[in-house]
């Protein structure tokens, strides 16, 4: 079972940390540093100016004109004519060469960003018919894997991390029912007869029981809307849509059920999601129907086994029930000491 976890975890926690990383480097790509968005603008520039300076001065103008913009824009640049010869007589690394016949993408493409040396390739025909290129070889970029320009270190680590613990709790979601079968298995195999593999009780519920509380839950839902969540509730449930039990009790309705503080974190406690997506999977729905309210105040009651009312609660919002130390503490205490104080 472990090894079933582990599976989905890692195979979730690499799809999404490979998504992530591609995510970030494909942005980076489609966003070139301001660098080098400056020196593509200026490419077809330094191309004519060079071109002048080499029709004008002849080689050593063209060579004068290089060495100061390798001086100023930090980048060396590489004039060839038509037949592929470097202007000034050099002999261009290979890779240089390379750029010039065009067998290596440049940066202003969407591959070449992408590589560790990035290249401009530009060309031009001038009046009387030659063609020239210019190859220019941009500077390293500082920090060109992490850092200010390069894909941001700590962001990565942060949405590794972040993914990772995702990927742990959507892994444990979907193994936990397996887990649940396993183990009703195992003790139906060793005679437990009541295992079951359904949504687990919580603790506190089997001290309930261990008590001896017998709990009993009306609710002013038609019973329609209450055979969706049949049998996923810890406790018996009877449907009182006339609110006559209600009545009986003298258990009313208020604004006061919704508006105080306290009620409004119920719906955020995440153990009932999985409760009411299957209800409304079912054809339930968690919003009020058939006459029903949300403003319904709740009320507790614990009786004896001969009928006698032994202590009460009438809530004042509609989270505002016993705890069940409290119950607990009702359930152990003599019968004598308690009185049935109405607090609505």
């Amino acid at each position: 079972m472990r090894s079933l976890f582990l599976r989905i975890f890692l195979s979730y926690w690499v799809a999404t940390a490979l998504f992530l990383v591609l995510a970030i480097v494909v942005t980076l790509a489609m966003r070139p540093s301001g660098e080098i968005s400056s020196l593509q603008a200026q490419q077809a520039r330094f191309l004519n100016e060079a071109v002048q300076a080499f029709q004008i001065g002849g080689v050593e103008g063209a060579r004068k004109y290089l060495r100061t913009a390798r001086d100023v824009q930090h980048s060396r640049l590489y004039l060839f004519d038509e037949h592929g010869q470097d202007i000034l007589g050099r002999n261009p690394p290979d890779w240089i060469m390379k750029v010039e016949r065009g067998e290596i993408r440049t940066a202003d493409t969407f591959l070449g960003r992408l590589k560790p040396a990035r290249f401009l390739r530009s060309s031009t025909t001038t009046a009387d018919g030659h063609s020239y290129t210019l190859v220019t070889e941009l500077p390293p970029e500082p920090h060109a894997v992490f850092g200010p320009h390069g894909i941001p270190g700590l962001a990565l680590l942060i949405g590794i991390i972040s993914s990772g613990l995702v990927c742990y709790i959507l892994a444990r979601y979907l193994t936990a029912p397996v887990v649940r079968l396993r183990v009703a298995t195992q003790k139906l195999a060793s005679g437990d007869l009541s295992a079951r593999a359904g949504v687990p009780h919580s603790r506190r519920h089997d001290e309930i029981a261990a008590a001896g509380i017998q709990q009993i839950v009306v609710l002013h839902s038609a019973a329609e809307d209450m055979v969706p969540h049949q049998g996923q509730l810890p406790f018996a449930a009877v449907a009182d849509p006339g609110r006559k039990l209600y009545g009986e009790f003298g258990v009313t309705a208020s604004a006061r059920a919704v508006l105080h503080p306290k009620a409004w974190t119920s719906p955020l406690n995440p153990r009932v999601y999985p409760i009411i997506l299957r209800g409304i999977r079912a054809g339930g729905s968690p919003a009020p129907r058939h006459g029903d309210t949300a403003l319904g105040l709740p009320a507790d009651f614990l009786i004896e086994p001969d009928g006698r009312l032994r202590a009460a609660k009438y809530g004042r919002h509609a989270s505002d029930h016993w705890s069940v130390d409290e119950l607990l503490q009702l359930a152990r205490a003599p019968a004598a000491s308690h009185s049935a104080p109405r607090n609505a």
